[in-house]
């Protein structure tokens, strides 16, 4: 990892599916197995997170969801901006990616991780 840090689990959730984003963006020739990847990795954080925590998540899970939506968002800003940012990137390609995190944070609070999975497979 590049990053290891204490807080919010949804900002890990939001940087590993950032670098499967970028990449999809990156290599159209991968695109699909990148997405589904992304989606997968979704789907078994999510089903982990109900299988260990059951009732105890409660309505968690939804809002871990959304969180992790708007980290994703943000480090997709970061890693063309920020002070890291990835280096295989063309500009059309970095343009992309700001425009995919502006369509994700606009989402708004209610996003669910189906919506934005539908997004990706429509922007990308």
């Amino acid at each position: 990892f590049e990053v290891g840090h204490y807080g919010d689990p949804a900002f890990d959730v939001g940087f590993c599916l950032t670098h499967l984003v970028l990449k999809a963006i990156h290599l159209p020739a991968r695109r699909a197995l990148l997405l589904d990847s992304v989606h997968e990795f979704w789907e078994f954080y999510s089903a982990t997170m109900r299988m260990k925590y059951g009732a105890t998540l409660g309505n968690e899970l939804p809002r871990l969801e959304h969180r992790t939506i708007q980290h994703l968002a943000g480090c997709l800003v970061a890693r063309v901006h920020g002070k890291s940012p990835v280096d295989y990137l063309t500009p059309p390609e970095q343009l992309r990616a700001v425009q995919l995190a502006e369509k994700l944070f606009a989402l708004g609070p209610a996003a669910t991780w189906a919506e934005t999975f539908a997004l990706l497979q429509r922007e990308i």
